[in-house]
């Protein structure tokens, strides 16, 4: 429930935080379901932490990756950076303590988490619309 998609040793060894970038730079969300898409990640990922390939060779290695479009999100502004910068563990505990925050039920949110339909980003950007809302007052009309 709410597991971590990030691999423990892809943490440990930076693989996943390479990912995350090279995702930031293309655009994309680095916890896609789009299996070509997160199998090259995941290899670039794991290439440009052994040291063999820098982040910017990475790009080239990903052909007219500019018009790749990988997640299903909307992505409002902070979301590039929360993607890059942040966990797919660190973005779920983010958004439990937003949800917890707006008031919305420890199991609902639960059950948000542990759907595999919806990748971390995916969640991140329904937190953050939610979020968004209840700052407008808009909140108790939906």
């Amino acid at each position: 429930m709410g597991a971590s998609r990030d691999d423990a040793l892809a943490s440990l060894m930076g693989e996943a935080r390479q990912k995350r970038l090279i995702a930031a730079r293309l655009g994309v969300d680095p916890y896609t379901d789009f299996k070509p898409l997160a199998d090259r990640l995941n290899e670039l990922g794991g290439a440009a932490a052994a040291g063999g390939l820098a982040v910017s060779g990475a790009l080239m290695a990903v052909p007219g990756a500019a018009g790749v479009a990988a997640s299903n999100a909307s992505t409002p502004s902070s979301l590039p950076e929360m993607a890059r910068d942040m966990s797919d563990a660190q973005l779920i505990d983010l958004d439990r303590d937003a949800l917890a925050s707006l008031g919305v039920d420890r199991a609902v949110a639960s059950s948000l988490f542990a759907n595999h339909n919806y990748a971390p980003l995916d969640v991140a950007a329904m937190v953050e619309a939610a979020s968004a809302l209840a700052a407008s007052k808009t909140w108790a009309l939906c």
